[in-house]
């Protein structure tokens, strides 16, 4: 896939929702309390992969966790300002507590994962559950819209 094409998949995206809910896949069921235990470890500010400094062009971070034959997968990813409707504020730094709120969100609001821009159109969050280990790519979910936030958080831009 060429970047062009990549942009043009991607601001489709944008385009047609800021929040929305995989409707495929496993259920968290269970495994809910420990995918928010996984995200609050994910996002501490004191070694969490997900949280911390962003520099203007970094793709994304993921967490994966194997667990009882499904995995548990989080990321966040920072959008690059070049795409319209995102902001060039620099390097950012993502707070702990912001990312365990909006990675919270996505596996409290959506029973089989989801995703979401937010923050000010710079981040995507995502939280997914599926069948199988970490280490095997999945072909991708079907989407269903949720209503975005109407109370974005605050975020640093040292």
């Amino acid at each position: 896939m060429s970047l062009h094409e990549i942009l043009l998949t991607l601001l489709s995206a944008l385009a047609l929702a800021h929040a929305a809910c995989y409707t495929t896949g496993e259920k968290w069921h269970d495994d809910k309390a420990y995918a928010l235990g996984l995200a609050d470890q994910a996002c501490d500010g004191s070694g969490g992969r997900l949280a911390g400094r962003y520099l203007q062009h970094e793709g994304a971070r993921e967490v994966c966790q194997n667990r009882a034959g499904r995995r548990v997968r989080l990321s966040v990813r920072r959008l690059p300002p070049e795409l319209p409707m995102v902001p060039d504020y620099g390097d950012m730094i993502l707070k702990p507590d912001d990312c365990g709120k909006m990675v919270k969100k996505e596996i409290d609001g959506c029973e089989h994962g989801g995703r979401s821009v937010q923050l000010e159109n710079v981040y995507v969050f995502q939280a997914d559950i599926d069948a199988g280990n970490c280490d095997k790519e999945l072909p991708p979910k079907n989407l269903r819209r949720r209503r975005p936030s109407s109370n974005p958080l605050p975020f640093d831009t040292r």
